[in-house]
């Protein structure tokens, strides 16, 4: 929420109609996430339209340098998973990805299943991860998060790759429970 509002913030001098429309999709994404305040799981494509109007507000402030591309199995979208997982990741690679030697930035996010787990990958071409690189508050909330619904029965792991960026995998098992 802080950092949407600090994006809208900085349309406000540059470009009134694009912080109007950032307002707006602000407003929806709040919408959504309220509407799951109490839920430990929901559907795929839930998760998938409050990750797409956070997306809708950084591309309003990026613009052509930002470029998002998500690949998702169809089969999976009624599939259970917890609640804003994805936007803390995404955050990050936009957060941590843009430098001084990148200015464009390309988010991919793919999503299919692999032996009974619904497989998550977030790769960007950003800056690479620092050694000394920790997990911040979003993060480890995601991974707490995680831990409590799996019991250690998923992976969440960040990592470089030359050729590619940054890399950050999400493995959790297909969901069988009940939406509470």
């Amino acid at each position: 929420l802080f950092n949407a509002l600090n994006d809208i913030s900085s349309l406000m001098d540059s470009n009134i109609d694009k912080a109007q429309n950032a307002i707006a999709d602000l407003s929806e994404m709040l919408r959504l996430t309220l509407s799951i305040k109490n839920s430990k799981y929901v559907f795929l494509k839930k998760e998938l339209s409050i990750l797409k109007k956070y997306l809708d507000i950084e591309k309003l402030r990026f613009d052509k340098k930002l470029e998002i591309d998500i690949n998702v199995e169809d089969s999976l979208l009624k599939e259970y998973v917890p609640p804003l997982m994805l936007q803390p990741i995404v955050e990050n690679s936009i957060k941590h990805g843009f430098s001084i030697d990148v200015d464009s930035l390309r988010i991919n996010i793919t999503i299919k299943e692999n032996n009974n787990y619904i497989s998550f990958v977030i790769s960007n071409n950003g800056k690479l991860l620092d050694k000394n690189f920790n997990y911040g508050v979003g993060l480890t909330n995601v991974i707490s998060r995680l831990d409590t619904l799996y019991n250690e029965d998923f992976v969440l792991e960040m990592k470089n790759d030359q050729k590619i960026g940054v890399i950050t995998t999400i493995q959790i098992p297909r969901s069988f429970y009940k939406q509470e």
